[in-house]
């Protein structure tokens, strides 16, 4: 197996760490299978010294994969949340977790969270952000950036950015497009 990343990745993982150096959210364009969640997982190493970060995803298969593909490029510790499992079940160490938003978006799992508990949120499968779900989480999180000092990152799908952005400016969650 190859470890090496492509020139495409390694550009793609570059412009996005540093559109999130500036700016409170960016957009992750890449054709399926070019491996869009192999590039999450090296801009994540680049924000976990700021704290952990948060991968959200709608369904468990993409929770799982994701999980497998932290592992498998990263040495990043992984905790999901989702159904049984939860943030009780991580070890101390845990530096990204990667929820299903069917179970991270009720309201009893994500109090569990502090508002600014992440330094970054990916979405996978960004167009699904439009949904109440995805609202709540992101409206939960958000808060942080009412900190100029320590503000949390999205990285959002391209069919949602049209859609999400224009909510996060609403709930003042974007900075400095």
């Amino acid at each position: 197996m190859v470890n090496e990343l492509w020139p495409f990745q390694r550009q793609a993982i570059t412009e996005v760490v540093s559109d999130l150096d500036r700016h409170a959210s960016t957009l992750l364009v890449l054709p399926t299978g070019t491996g869009k969640t192999r590039c999450c997982a090296h801009i994540a190493e680049h924000f976990v010294p700021q704290g952990p970060v948060l991968v959200l995803a709608n369904r468990g298969d993409l929770v799982e994969q994701a999980d497998r593909q932290f592992k498998r490029w990263t040495s990043l510790p992984t905790g999901i949340e989702m159904a049984e499992r939860t943030k009780a079940s991580f070890d101390a160490g845990t530096k990204v977790v990667i929820a299903s938003i069917q179970s991270i978006s009720r309201p009893s799992r994500l109090t569990t969270y502090d508002s600014d508990a992440f330094s970054l949120i990916i979405t996978d499968e960004g167009h699904h952000g439009i949904s109440d779900s995805f609202r709540a989480v992101y409206q939960h999180f958000a808060k942080r950036l009412q900190a100029l000092d320590a503000p949390a990152r999205f990285l959002i799908g391209k069919n949602a950015e049209r859609l999400i952005l224009p909510f996060l400016r609403q709930k003042g969650a974007v900075l400095d497009l």
